[in-house]
């Protein structure tokens, strides 16, 4: 915000004049807070597949996390991006269940993994699965990162990661953390990338906030095909 003072003609300034600061130059700009890794840009796909918004919150952070140690990055929902998983990049899938079925951003996904005739296949491509569940529904408890893990991996794909798990009646935290610990480092040694690639470009915070709009996603809403409206 910038403010032009005008002197009024009919007032009589009787304090000292106040030099205003100059806006900073492009030269005088500060440096970014956070250092960039060293940029090798290999290409990273982080997917998900989420109803409620937690495996979304997850891909988010961990496409941000790419970013910082100079990948490539793509963010999206699974099925905006169905037979993309290549030879060239690694892959990181996101996923919850719903009743034992995929979210509604991923039912497509599975659906061409689970297609033999489909085009595409994902044969020799990188990946890793971390699973959003709660062990109060047993039966169908991790049943689409399952899925998706043990139907790569038939596929020809390269699990490069074992595949983690989320449960939402324990310590969730901790399960992630145990999964993230040596994430990149697998990661980076696959594809023989500098040390950059493995290590934070920016110190930890204990805090992470993540906004993201369930409005569309939520399957309470979508089972009684609700839409939004405006009443007058």
């Amino acid at each position: 915000m910038r403010i032009q003072v005008v002197p009024r003609p009919d007032r009589q300034l009787d304090a000292p004049a106040i030099r205003l600061a100059a806006a900073p130059t492009a030269a005088e700009e500060l440096a970014p807070v956070i250092p960039a890794a060293d940029r090798h840009n290999t290409p990273l796909l982080v997917l998900f597949g989420s109803d409620l918004g937690t495996a979304e919150g997850i891909a988010t952070r961990l496409a941000h996390e790419g970013t910082e140690r100079g990948y490539s990055v793509v963010l999206g929902a699974l099925d905006d991006h169905v037979g993309e998983l290549t030879v060239d990049g690694a892959s990181i899938l996101v996923s919850s269940s719903y009743n034992g079925l995929p979210p509604a951003n991923a039912k497509q996904f599975c659906r061409w993994l689970g297609d033999p005739a489909a085009d595409q296949r994902p044969t020799g491509a990188a990946y890793t699965v971390f699973g959003c569940g709660n062990t109060e529904w047993a039966t169908t408890y991790q049943a689409v990162p399952i899925l998706l893990d043990t139907k790569l991996s038939e596929l020809g794909a390269r699990r490069i990661h074992p595949r983690g798990e989320g449960d939402v009646r324990a310590d969730f935290d901790a399960a992630y953390r145990a999964w993230h610990d040596t994430l990149w480092s697998d990661l980076a040694r696959a594809f023989d990338l500098p040390g950059s690639a493995a290590e934070s470009a920016t110190k930890e915070s204990g805090l992470s906030i993540t906004i993201v709009n369930r409005q569309q996603t939520n399957p309470v809403i979508m089972s009684y095909e609700a839409a939004p409206a405006v009443v007058k």
